[in-house]
């Protein structure tokens, strides 16, 4: 597809503050998260962290794109403001609007182009999940009721190995884990021990329950991190590798998207998945028509009902 122009007419927010006289520089895995190197560090992660690659196949599924860009409003506090009025107002590094397998709009900021990858955060648990369901519809996995241990041996004994993985999609293991961004919260401390010991080390560090499996819902990134676990256990294959030969090339991926690994080369998949912006439209809109595309079912439909569908889960959840 052909690029698309970043330029707009106005300056995007705190531009100066976001470090655009420096041209946007990429920190280091200390300094990403300041101010100054967020734009370049969340859409260049590979130049912090090591990666492994989740392939494009040959096949790219062409979006649409409007003739012209549609007059899209929305209403706050009483006003209505336009696409150019959001992007002045918030630090929006890349957007996309998507309808009906056509894109609408598609702006980028801060000298962020079509081709910059973009850190998903916690959008990777979703990404993981689908995941473990092709495996469960593919028989690798036997039940949402197994446990954890029952694939990966080394957590039997431990908490997290102990706990059901029906318990882990709905983050209600009951093991006690602090989920903030301060430094010395456990979120940090199990950052820490991934990027230079492993994460299956780090999930044992974690090994007391402060209520019991699927009593109630605690998010915790190291859930989704077992889960992963699993699913490479269950496959006998990378992570990124299940994901691209199951997801990313059937629904027509432009890019190679990277996952940023752990000192033991294991994808990091609470939130380390990069991808360029028209990919996450393309999976989004697989989402959309409920896993379908083009008439072949991508992704198991029951699996994305069960997930989504709040009438088929306890009150609690």
């Amino acid at each position: 597809m052909m690029g698309v122009s970043g330029l707009n007419a106005y300056a995007a927010p705190d531009e100066d503050k976001l470090g655009k006289g420096a041209g946007y520089p990429t920190g280091n895995s200390d300094t990403m998260y300041q101010q100054r190197y967020r734009v370049g560090s969340f859409s260049g992660t590979d130049q912090i962290y090591p990666f492994v690659v989740t392939r494009r196949g040959d096949h790219i599924n062409n979006l649409r794109r409007a003739a012209s860009e549609p007059a899209i409003t929305y209403l706050m506090d009483g006003k209505t403001y336009s696409i150019d009025d959001y992007l002045a107002r918030f630090p929006v590094t890349g957007l996309l609007i998507v309808k009906n397998g056509e894109i609408l709009v598609e702006r980028y900021q801060y000298d962020r182009k079509d081709t910059h990858r973009f850190l998903s955060k916690s959008m990777a648990k979703s990404i993981t999940s689908l995941a473990l369901g092709i495996a469960l519809s593919e028989g690798k996995i036997r039940s949402l009721d197994d446990k954890a241990a029952d694939y990966v041996t080394e957590l039997a004994g431990f908490a997290y190995g102990e706990t059901s993985l029906r318990d882990l999609l709905r983050m209600s293991s009951g093991v006690r884990f602090d989920e903030s961004y301060a430094t010395g919260s456990d979120l940090a401390n199990f950052s820490w021990i991934g990027r230079n010991h492993g994460q299956l080390e780090g999930l044992k560090r974690f090994n007391e329950r402060t209520a019991a499996p699927g009593e109630r819902f605690h998010y915790a990134t190291t859930e989704t991190v077992v889960l992963g676990l699993v699913i490479r256990a269950a496959t006998g294959r990378a992570l990124a590798d299940y994901v691209s030969e199951k997801i990313w090339q059937p629904m027509g991926a432009e890019s190679d998207a990277h996952w940023n690994v752990d000192a033991k080369g294991v994808e990091r998949m609470g939130g380390w998945f990069n991808a360029v912006l028209r990919d996450y439209g393309r999976l989004g809109l697989l989402l959309a028509n409920d896993g379908e595309l083009d008439g072949r079912q991508i992704l198991p439909k029951e699996y994305l009902i069960e997930a989504t569908s709040w009438a088929r889960h306890p009150p609690q959840f």
